[in-house]
């Protein structure tokens, strides 16, 4: 018995050995950057020209794997149903303070013409595109909502518009993102250029 339970708290050890020698930050080519903190939290961001984006989560290590999942924080948007009636629903969050925002604050909504907005995207080779959002000011309800989230990620940006990885592996200081199974080890196109670049997190000390 005795054996055994020192054997536990030695593996024990060793986990909580290699879990703090993987604090710190790391990037890659993309504009993607992770935070594993030392509470097991974790903050991800994304920056490309004026869009930007940030998750929020916790994070665990098995093995070779670093496990993310994001702790969403919601704000409250009040708004007026098709009865006249005030009612509330949750939304992501722009910033990290939740909030409530109400018709009041969505002035844009009033006005009586459509406004079309160009921006970008970022696609599935992570190619940046352009595109536009149109929002109107008489929209059911649930384009209302839909208009508000757009409204904010137009603004600054906002919360897990780039998805964050739900899992990365470990390899030789690296962090690699899997795909069908696989790690991502590919050179990938960045934004902007037709130069490709490696693909996983490195740890980056700024």
């Amino acid at each position: 018995m005795k054996i055994l339970t020192f054997s536990f708290f030695l593996s024990f050890s060793f986990g909580l050995a290699a879990q703090d020698k993987l604090v710190g930050h790391y990037r890659n080519s993309f504009g993607h950057h992770i935070r594993l903190n030392a509470d097991n939290t974790f903050n991800f961001t994304w920056y490309c020209d004026l869009q930007s984006s940030w998750t929020k989560g916790i994070w665990t290590f098995k093995k070779d794997t670093i496990y993310l999942k994001m702790i969403p924080i919601y704000d409250t948007f009040s708004y007026r149903n098709s009865n006249n009636l005030i009612v509330d629903t949750l939304i992501l969050a722009d910033d990290e303070i939740p909030k409530r925002i109400t018709p009041v604050d969505e002035v844009l909504f009033s006005r009586p013409k459509q406004k079309i907005f160009p921006t970008k995207r970022l696609n599935s080779n992570n190619m940046i595109v352009d595109t536009f959002i149109v929002l109107e000011a008489e929209l059911p309800e649930i384009s209302l909502i839909q208009n508000a989230i757009v409204r904010k990620e137009l603004l600054s940006g906002g919360q897990n518009l780039i998805s964050c990885p739900d899992k990365l592996v470990l390899k030789k200081g690296r962090l690699y993102e899997i795909q069908n199974k696989r790690l991502v080890t590919k050179k990938q196109r960045g934004p902007w250029v037709r130069k490709k670049f490696n693909p996983w997190y490195f740890r980056s000390t700024d």
